[in-house]
């Protein structure tokens, strides 16, 4: 009885998630959050209330997307990169932009937007506990990582805007990819896990109809006054509510 125990909890242990190691999560968040020399000290603060600060512990770098998936050219450019092996890292670029949590009196979070050259908040998102940049690594986020085969010990992490997408993190060891959506996501897309490039170009491709349905409308706009329609839905563009802010859209 003894030995037919002792060879169940060995299976157990052996089939269960390795999630109790905490040294490759707290490593992949410490390469995600950057390692900002500037101190608060150095910004010039803007929007903030009193007793709000900084916590530079979690500044993440903001990158964007060449391909906009709110138009029919951006879309099949997005596919045709990820299905003959371009790497979605490649295609993306820094905007000159920090996405800095915001500690505030009240003892909720915020979002400041930094520019580094100017050394300068230029937007602020009161309220919104970092959610289109922090990282959640939940048991669902943690499952799809270790199961796509990517090196954990070797993957660099991006806070990455998508016109069509939103707010997400992507996961790259340079060969393999994962996206995670954090906000301001479209319908199809479900928070807390992660999807290859595969499934991600499946599903958009799946929903381009959805994606570019007002791109006819912005044909032929009067330059003077553009008066652009972007759908943005929370569910489809990353425009969340301004206070002052640079947010990115």
């Amino acid at each position: 009885m003894k030995k037919l125990l002792a060879g169940l909890l060995a299976a157990v242990l052996l089939t269960a998630p390795a999630f109790g190691d905490d040294t490759v999560w707290d490593s992949l968040e410490d390469r995600y959050y950057e390692d900002i020399s500037r101190t608060e000290t150095d910004i010039t603060l803007r929007f903030l209330e009193e007793g709000d600060q900084l916590d530079w512990s979690r500044a993440v770098r903001r990158y964007h997307t060449e391909d906009s998936l709110l138009t029919r050219s951006g879309v099949d450019a997005f596919l045709t990169a990820v299905r003959s092996g371009e790497l979605l890292s490649s295609r993306i670029s820094y905007d000159e932009r920090l996405m800095v949590f915001v500690e505030q009196a009240d003892g909720t979070g915020g979002t400041a937007v930094v520019n580094p050259g100017k050394g300068e908040m230029v937007g602020y998102l009161p309220g919104d506990e970092g959610e289109m940049f922090v990282m959640e690594l939940t048991g669902g986020v943690k499952e799809a990582l270790e199961d796509s085969g990517i090196d954990l010990t070797r993957a660099e992490c991006y806070n990455l805007c998508t016109d069509g997408l939103g707010w997400g993190i992507l996961y790259s060891d340079g060969k393999t990819e994962l996206y995670q959506p954090l906000s301001e996501t479209p319908a199809f897309l479900e928070e807390g896990t992660t999807y290859t490039l595969e499934e991600l170009a499946d599903l958009v491709e799946e929903h381009a109809g959805e994606l570019i349905r007002y791109e006819g409308l912005n044909a032929d706009l009067d330059p003077e006054k553009p008066n652009v329609v972007t759908g943005a839905q929370p569910e489809l563009s990353p425009q969340p509510e301004k206070k002052n802010a640079d947010t990115g859209r």
